[in-house]
């Protein structure tokens, strides 16, 4: 946890050393912009996927980003994030008659703008992730740890809000269990505020 809090604190200093200069009004630019992502996490393991007979689950997520890609070459992110799916075919004991997997991720991360072109931005993202995994068919209930790595295209709206496109992969495991695999990957859209 230590190493977090550090990494954390080290990308929020390292933004402020790249804070570009408002040329107009000679100021430091500070943007914190929340804001609101939904779409699909597609199950990778394909147990998983004949068990709740699905290959995909519904996705949304909130955050924080510090920075703006027209000034910052570092943008930190914390985000939370949920996604579930339901089965209601499976009857093996007499207290459940159906199965359910959740999901609730916190990602501490950075965005790196990489390229623009015509107020557009391509970036690159990477996360480190903390995960809240129940899944009743297996009683698994416990604590995923892993990485987020992903591209994103983020398009001007109005002032300095945004719309963007995400796709990530999200390697996840369970320490106490080898045997489940509950990666994902992530396509979304959202809005930056």
């Amino acid at each position: 946890m230590k190493k977090i809090l550090f990494l954390v604190v080290l990308l929020v200093c390292s933004q402020a050393l790249l804070f570009s200069q408002d040329t107009t009004a000679h100021k430091s630019i500070f943007f914190i912009r929340p804001y609101i992502e939904n779409g699909v996490n597609f199950i990778q393991d394909e147990e998983l996927q004949e068990l709740y007979e699905t290959k995909s689950m519904f996705y949304l997520g909130l955050g924080v980003q510090i920075g703006h890609p027209q000034v910052s070459k570092v943008i930190p992110f914390i985000q939370y994030s949920g996604s579930d799916c339901k089965s209601d075919n499976f009857i093996d004991r007499d207290d459940q008659d159906s199965r359910k997997l959740e999901i609730e991720q916190i990602l501490l991360g950075a965005i790196f703008p990489m390229i623009k072109s015509n107020e557009m931005y391509y970036n690159l993202k990477f996360a480190y992730c903390f995960s809240r995994i129940k899944e009743t068919a297996h009683d698994i209930s416990d604590i995923a740890q892993g990485m987020v790595m992903g591209i994103s295209i983020e398009k001007s709206l109005f002032g300095h809000s945004r719309i963007f496109a995400d796709l990530s992969y999200c390697f996840q495991q369970i320490d106490s269990l080898s045997l489940k695999d509950f990666n994902t990957v992530t396509l979304s859209v959202g809005f930056i505020y």
